[in-house]
């Protein structure tokens, strides 16, 4: 298994330049923060009870690769916290959070994500979300105006 740090300076060092980085309190958040809407649907990606850098860097590469906003943690303490069996229903489990700009990306971004080996794997239930195909994808709506994002 990789050290979070490297598998994170690996998805900077492939982004830089091309794509927004923002360094938010417990998140990086790739592509443009402008470019979330103040409402609609957001996508995540529960990783399961250890860090699998090569899914990881999968799914990153994916999401960069087609330009989508999406966030992960940005240190290994916040990511081991999001795999553990705290009852912090409200992050637990959200590893990857995606947020397509419409319903259109929205198709897209699960199709693409359904492609990505170990997608099926077991992983951490994301409470209070809908699962798509008993995959490791969830979604849920969102409202700006409620939510800190």
């Amino acid at each position: 298994m990789e050290n979070y740090n490297s598998i994170l300076h690996k998805i900077v060092g492939e982004s830089k330049g091309r794509i927004d980085i923002t360094l938010k309190r417990y998140w990086l958040v790739f592509g443009n923060r402008a470019d979330i809407p103040k409402a609609g649907k957001k996508i995540h990606v529960s990783i399961g009870k250890k860090i699998d850098s090569d899914f990881i860097i999968n799914i990153s590469s994916m999401l960069n690769r087609h330009g989508h906003v999406w966030k992960i943690p940005n240190d290994i303490y916040i990511a081991k916290y999001l795999m553990s069996d705290s009852d912090n229903y409200r992050i637990k489990g959200k590893f990857f959070t995606i947020y397509p700009r419409d319903n259109k990306e929205f198709f897209e971004v699960i199709g693409r994500l359904l492609l990505v080996d170990e997608i099926f794997d077991d992983c951490i239930d994301v409470k209070g979300e809908y699962r798509i195909l008993n995959s490791r994808i969830f979604f849920r709506y969102y409202d700006k105006e409620v939510e800190s994002i």
